[in-house]
């Protein structure tokens, strides 16, 4: 007789107990969580569900309170997120609601914070307006914090309407890794379009990531690049970056920045670097100037660094290093 491996055991197990829970934010009252009665918030989907269960989400959710925010503790692993059906689930945030955060609680509030390792968000358009989720005088507002190991991000879109672009500014940062244990990040499938800036000489770029991120098979439209460091002082190590396009066309990139315009493809941290990692099968495409591919102001540099690049195809006006990514390096 064969014996069934024990942890082998227990994903059959985790997969045959797991259950479905429903949330439909257009409802007025909230049921028990079943297609045919579902839960009227997030959160309380969150708290009814258990390791390896599934949340389906329906509706706009336009977030103007600070209770629409929701939490994944560290007892809820190996959840999913996803919307319900075909209809893909919304959420949007505004100036007014950030205004409130930063009048009235602590920097570091986010619309969803991963607590938990091995947790999923799948099938969620993000979309945010004005000046919102900004990295405004260093107070911060996250669409997505990661501070659990493993956490996925999939087929999700982030989105701001164009006819709402400041001057410079604007949001950054909108999925960020915490300091702490928040490695083995994978963001794949998503789109970022016109996703850009802050108020400084700080991060710039939508995901800010650890060490051992993925990032792959993503669309990067009109944004300022791709990654940033999740930790000042730091070179974050063994990331894979494959698959991704790149995709820059603003004809007055001026909107992007305070520094002429200036970009970062892939990397940009004022107080971080590069260490060894993949990035290959990418494609950039690039009708302003100064722009870099690679990476812009990595004051920490590539110390002891094999950055395996390969395959990457680069088309328009755009450079491999720019700013201070040779401040520490001595690369001309």
């Amino acid at each position: 007789m064969k014996k069934i491996p024990v942890l082998l055991l227990g994903y059959i197990c985790s997969q045959l107990f797991a259950a479905d829970f429903y949330v439909d934010v257009g409802v007025t009252t909230g049921g028990d969580g079943t297609s045919s009665s579902p839960f009227a918030d997030i959160q309380s989907a969150i708290d009814a569900a258990d390791k390896g269960d599934t949340i389906k989400l329906k509706g706009n959710l336009f977030v103007s309170d600070l209770s629409q925010c929701v939490i994944i503790p560290e007892t809820k692993t190996e959840l999913t997120l996803t919307n319900w059906g075909e209809e893909r689930f919304s959420l949007e945030v505004d100036n007014d609601f950030i205004s409130t955060i930063f009048d009235t609680v602590a920097s570091g509030t986010n619309i969803i914070t991963v607590c938990a390792q091995s947790n999923t968000i799948s099938g969620i358009d993000f979309v945010y307006h004005k000046d919102s989720l900004g990295l405004q005088h260093k107070t911060t507002a996250r669409f997505i914090h990661v501070g659990a190991k493993y956490t996925t991000i999939r087929d999700c879109s982030f989105y701001k309407p164009v006819n709402e672009l400041p001057g410079y500014g604007g949001a950054s940062d909108i999925i960020q890794s915490s300091d702490g244990d928040s490695e083995y990040l994978t963001v794949e499938r998503c789109c970022f379009e016109n996703i850009f800036g802050s108020r400084g000489d700080y991060n710039r770029n939508p995901i800010s990531v650890r060490h051992n991120a993925t990032v792959r098979n993503c669309v990067f439209k009109n944004c300022w690049g791709m990654l940033t460091n999740a930790k000042y002082n730091e070179i974050f190590n063994d990331y894979v970056i494959v698959s991704n396009i790149y995709f820059l066309a603003k004809a007055d990139s001026s909107n992007y920045s305070r520094y002429d315009g200036e970009h970062a493809g892939i990397f940009f941290c004022a107080y971080g670097g590069m260490g060894s990692g993949e990035i290959a099968h990418n494609i950039f495409i690039d009708s302003t100037t100064n722009h870099s591919v690679f990476c812009y102001r990595t004051w920490q540099g590539f110390r002891g660094a094999t950055i395996r690049f390969h395959h990457n195809t680069v088309m328009g006006l755009s450079c491999l290093l720019s700013g201070g990514s040779k401040k520490q390096t001595g690369d001309e």
